[in-house]
């Protein structure tokens, strides 16, 4: 059991990442990929910096594989309860319909192989917690398309230029967009007679509270949450579930904040949002503080 060894002996760890990698160097029907090993040798480095236990396994045959998907999907959750998240990355070689090769040339699926067997219903012990799977592998044969824009969202007036932006700038034809839905697909989405949709409604009065403003991918992921906590409250209206569900090309921030760049505080802004709950009282204590003595300061004089 690596898996459950390595989480052992990271105490304190924020969260779990599984990283994988092939090179193919001993797969005669797959083009090598030194790089692969490069991509592990960074990404241990830097999730172990930022506290995660972090398991790392080169050139994984199938049958590997699968073990180390059980092996996640095994865990107890006395171990990992107090974990923010599990990530899990694979780089390699892919195709079509999400399928990802192992270092034997066999063939196995995102979908089936790696995120079902790690579903609630599937590992009932870490099904409270979040995971992300991030992907380096081809999903097929096709060229990314590209066409020319201006730097910027605007059209630009006939000199080409406006705000300091330039004509020229090469995006994939896909580029720029964000779809989030209420629902997964083939699945039903609720509505609370009193307020409107379950999900809709939960995001409209997260943006007139102006809370979680610093990205719509943020905001979304919190009226997700509060859906879901609802659901298990006793006064919930509607007591069927939902999984609403985003999908982005997006290659920036979509920022609510009337002041998109926060300005001076931007730094700040980012460090609060990101830190501890007590972290984030000493910050506060401290810019009350300041706040303070700036004020006294200029009555004195």
């Amino acid at each position: 059991m690596a898996v459950r060894k390595v989480v052992e002996l990271t105490p304190g760890a924020i969260g779990l990442a599984v990283i994988i990698t092939n090179d193919y160097s001993t797969t005669s029907s797959l083009r090598s990929l030194p790089g692969a090993e490069k991509d592990g040798e960074s990404l241990q480095e830097a999730l172990a910096d930022l506290k995660f236990a972090v398991h790392w396994k080169r050139n994984v045959n199938s049958g590997e594989f699968v073990e180390i998907i059980r092996e996640i999907s095994s865990l107890k959750h006395s171990l990992v309860k107090e974990f923010r998240c599990i990530l899990f990355v694979f780089a390699g070689h892919g195709d079509e319909g999400d399928t990802l090769y192992m270092q034997d040339g066999a063939k196995l699926h995102l979908n089936q192989d790696v995120i079902t067997p790690l579903y609630p219903e599937k590992a009932r012990e870490i099904g409270n917690i979040k995971k992300a799977f991030l992907i380096d592998a081809c999903r097929g044969n096709k060229s990314t398309e590209t066409t020319l824009v201006p730097r910027s969202g605007f059209i630009p007036d006939e000199s080409g230029e406006r705000g300091g932006s330039s004509v020229g700038f090469e995006v994939p034809r896909e580029s720029g967009i964000f779809i989030a839905h209420s629902t997964l697909p083939s699945h039903k989405s609720y509505e609370d007679k009193t307020v409107g949709g379950v999900w809709l409604s939960t995001v409209a009065r997260l943006l007139k509270e102006k809370k979680y403003l610093f990205s719509l991918t943020y905001l979304l992921e919190k009226a997700n949450e509060e859906i879901m906590e609802s659901k298990n409250g006793s006064n919930a209206p509607v007591k069927e579930f939902q999984q609403p569900a985003m999908t982005s090309t997006l290659n920036g921030v979509i920022r609510l904040n009337p002041n998109s760049e926060f300005g001076e505080y931007k730094n700040l802004f980012l460090i609060l949002t990101q830190a501890t709950y007590k972290v984030q009282l000493v910050i506060l204590n401290w810019l009350l503080y300041y706040s303070l003595s700036m004020a006294y300061c200029q009555v004195c004089t």
